[in-house]
């Protein structure tokens, strides 16, 4: 949802929704899944008990459980919102070249 909010953003929000669409045909899309959902609960409760916010955070979480899930590192420029979470693999994206 976030991606596609960001093209809508861009000074040419056709040409940067056209952009993400050649991304997205080549990379995979992975789903979202039961353990997924298990995970996702598990890690909000640890959170929440460690005194981490979670309310806001309920697509955060599902989209680091489904990188964590399936053995990938996630790639954001926010980082920030996801150095809390045990085991994940980040690595900070740069700004936009569109």
């Amino acid at each position: 949802m976030e991606i596609f909010q960001g093209t809508l953003r861009e000074p040419d929000p056709q040409f940067a929704q056209a952009k993400l669409d050649a991304f997205l045909q080549a990379a995979p899309i992975l789903p979202f899944s039961l353990p997924v959902a298990r995970r996702c609960a598990q890690l909000r409760e640890l959170l929440k008990r460690r005194g981490k916010r979670v309310r806001a955070r309920a697509l955060d979480l599902v989209v680091a459980e489904t990188a964590l899930e399936n053995n990938c590192t996630l790639v954001t420029r926010n980082t920030d919102d996801y150095v809390d979470i045990p085991d994940l693999k980040l690595h900070r994206l740069g700004p936009p070249v569109i």
